[in-house]
C-alpha cells in the first residue's frame, strides 16, 4: 500500500540511543517480513500480557476478558510458562483438570526499551507503544500442561530459568509447574497499513532461516567460539567450565570463573587488580575479539540495573585479564561498578 513505508519504518526501528537500555540479539527483520518478525519478537521478548476469559467473581467478573502480565520463554517458537494454580489466569485456564482453556498472549516490542525508537515516548514525534513501526505480536491458542520430568519439561525449564533467574527461588509450595501455548492464531502490527496475520505454519519455519531467530547470531563478528572454556583472570591458567569451577559471582547472576578458590579470593579482595587495563594486552586471534567463553546469544542480566540482555559484540562490558568480562546495560552501570566493584559481588 501506498501509506506503508518499509524502508523508514525499519530505520526507526533500529535506531538505537547511545549505551541503550535495552540490547537486542539482532537488529529488527525487515517489517514485510511478518513470520520472522513474529519469531524475533516471540524470542527477544521475555513478558507480556497473558489474556484469559475470567471464571472469578473476585478482581473480574465472570466472563471479563482478564490480562495478566506473565514472563514466558521460547523454545522453537513455542512460549512456555511457569505456573501455579494459584494464580488467577490458571485458576480461569484450570489447566490441571487436563482440559485446559484457550488464551493469548500480547507482546509489544516497547518491553524491549529505548532501543527501538519507535516505541520511545520520548522520541518526538511519533515514538510510542502504539505507534505501528513499534511491533506488537498476539499469539493465541490452547494451553496445557507440561508432563512432569519429560524431556520436553527440562528444556522448557532450562530456557525459563535462564530468562528469569529469580524463578528458581520460587517457593515450592506453590506447586510451580510448566505450562505451553498452542499456538494456532497469530496477529501482528509491524507497520502502517493495519494487522497482519500470520500462519502458524510460516511462523514456525522462520526458526532456521532466520538468524534474529536464532538463539545464537554471530553476523556482527568472529565466528562461534567455545562457551564452556576460560582463562582464569588471576592465573591465567585454562578452566573448563563446570558447575564445579570456582567463581566469583556478581548481583542478578553473572560470574567469572577462576582455577582456584585462592584465585577466586584474590579477586574478590581487589577485584580492579585483574580488569584489563590501558596498557594491558587483550587475548590474541578470535578468542580476543569475542571474549572467552564466548557468551554471544546468552541472555545476562546487568549486575547494577537488573535489565534483562542478551549479548552480542555491542554489549557494554568491563573486560577482565585473560578474556572474561562482565556484561552491563550502560555505561552509566560501567561507571557504578568502576566506583564500588565490592557492591556488586555477592560470591
Amino acid at each position: 500500500a501506498a501509506h506503508r513505508a518499509p524502508a523508514l519504518i525499519s530505520t526507526m526501528r533500529a535506531l538505537a540511543v547511545f549505551l541503550p537500555v535495552a540490547l537486542l540479539a539482532a537488529s529488527p527483520p525487515d517489517p514485510n517480513d511478518k513470520p520472522t518478525t513474529a519469531r524475533w519478537m516471540a524470542h527477544n521478548i521475555v513478558w507480556g500480557v497473558l489474556g484469559t476469559t475470567s471464571t472469578r467473581s473476585q478482581g473480574s467478573k465472570p466472563g471479563d476478558a482478564f490480562g495478566n502480565p506473565y514472563s514466558f520463554a521460547d523454545v522453537n517458537g513455542v512460549p512456555y510458562f511457569y505456573v501455579s494454580d494459584m494464580d488467577s489466569s490458571m485458576i480461569d485456564l484450570n489447566l490441571s483438570s487436563g482440559s485446559g482453556g484457550r488464551a493469548s498472549l500480547a507482546i509489544s516490542e516497547a518491553a524491549l526499551g529505548t532501543a527501538i525508537k519507535a516505541c520511545d515516548i520520548a522520541a518526538p514525534p511519533l515514538g510510542d507503544p502504539e505507534n505501528p513501526p513499534c511491533a506488537r505480536l498476539v499469539l493465541s491458542g490452547p494451553m496445557s500442561k507440561v508432563k512432569a520430568n519429560s524431556s520436553e519439561e527440562t528444556s522448557a525449564k532450562a530456557a525459563l530459568f535462564a530468562a528469569h533467574p529469580s524463578f528458581k527461588l520460587y517457593p515450592p509450595g506453590h506447586m510451580f509447574y510448566v505450562a505451553r501455548m498452542d499456538i494456532d492464531s497469530i496477529w501482528l502490527i509491524d507497520a502502517y497499513g493495519g494487522p497482519a496475520y500470520v500462519a502458524p505454519d510460516d511462523y514456525f519455519k522462520a526458526n532456521s532461516s532466520s538468524a534474529a531467530a536464532s538463539s545464537r547470531n554471530f553476523q556482527d563478528g568472529p565466528p562461534a567460539g567455545p562457551s564452556d572454556k576460560a582463562l582464569c583472570p588471576v592465573t591465567g591458567a585454562s578452566i573448563n567450565i563446570t558447575a564445579k569451577t570456582p567463581a566469583v559471582g556478581f548481583k542478578n547472576g553473572q560470574k567469572l570463573f577462576f582455577s582456584s578458590e585462592e584465585a577466586a579470593k584474590k579477586y574478590r579482595d581487589s577485584p580492579r587488580d585483574f580488569w584489563l587495563a590501558p596498557h594491558d594486552t587483550p587475548l590474541s586471534g578470535m578468542d580476543g575479539a569475542r571474549g572467552l567463553p564466548d557468551l554471544r546469544g546468552t541472555r545476562v542480566q546487568c549486575p547494577m540495573s537488573g535489565e534483562n540482555m542478551t549479548v552480542s559484540m555491542k554489549t557494554p562490558r568491563v573486560d577482565h585479564k585473560n578474556g572474561q568480562a562482565v556484561y552491563f546495560c550502560c555505561h552509566g552501570c560501567i561507571m557504578a561498578f568502576w566506583r564500588d566493584p565490592a557492591s556488586l559481588i555477592v560470591a
